[in-house]
């Protein structure tokens, strides 16, 4: 052990000693010590691969329909402009078709900058959609931004979807074609978007978790107020 590295003597292949520390239980407190700057140090660099500026949400089976956009292709266009997306590429290979579920993208959610949603019938449609939709709307209350793809508006006319975003703003994308004269709007919005002050307090993470030492939850019915507003006791 007081040697600084092991070698191997076919291929001369170099293992520094601390490295080899660092696979082994810990027997010392320098040892434990060491464990948890190594564990500090791959967890930081897992988050450098889970932090983009965009997460971009679809329906898979929107990608069956050639007259919609792909959303690979505006991932691509967000990217030359300076973002880092994600986009579950998956979905997009026929030998490897994929859902895309609230467990599986959970933890990108949480530390990504926006959400772009692509709704559409489909989208509205797809339970997993929906739970994320909601997920990041209504639990984190994540800033997100609206685009719509296809002819069809049923979605915002007749589903719970277009219920919950009536008063929101989208770009509407009809066709493939048309995408071109809409990418400098989509671009202005998300600019948009992550320069409100919702979304800069929301991505700062002091902001974003709360610490307290005790939460109160209770029944509003037999708050002082209600009660002195006429609302009967309950026990």
């Amino acid at each position: 052990l007081r040697t600084a590295f092991v070698q191997c003597r076919n291929r001369f292949h170099v293992v520094p000693v601390v490295d080899l520390h660092l696979y082994m239980p810990p027997d010392t407190l320098d040892n434990y010590d060491l464990h948890i700057r190594q564990s500090l140090r791959e967890l930081e660099h897992l988050k450098s691969k889970l932090s983009y500026d965009i997460l971009i949400v679809n329906a898979p089976k929107d990608l069956e329909i050639a007259s919609i956009l792909d959303p690979n292709v505006i991932k691509q266009d967000l990217e030359r402009a300076g973002y880092s997306c994600w986009f579950n590429e998956k979905m997009s290979m026929a030998s490897q078709k994929t859902d895309l579920t609230l467990d599986s993208i959970a933890l990108l959610i949480r530390n990504v900058k926006i959400v772009l949603f692509c709704v559409s019938d489909n989208f509205a449609a797809d339970d997993n959609c929906i739970e994320i939709f909601n997920y990041v709307t209504q639990s984190l209350k994540k800033t997100y931004a609206l685009i719509s793809l296809g002819n069809s508006l049923k979605w915002l006319e007749s589903s719970k979807l277009g219920a919950l975003v009536a008063n929101e703003f989208f770009i509407k994308i009809n066709t493939v074609e048309r995408y071109a004269s809409c990418l400098p709007r989509l671009l202005e919005l998300i600019k948009k978007k992550l320069s409100s002050p919702e979304a800069i307090a929301s991505n700062e993470p002091a902001k974003r978790s709360i610490r307290t030492q005790c939460f109160i939850s209770y029944c509003h019915s037999n708050s002082h107020e209600a009660i002195a507003n006429g609302a009967p006791l309950k026990n």
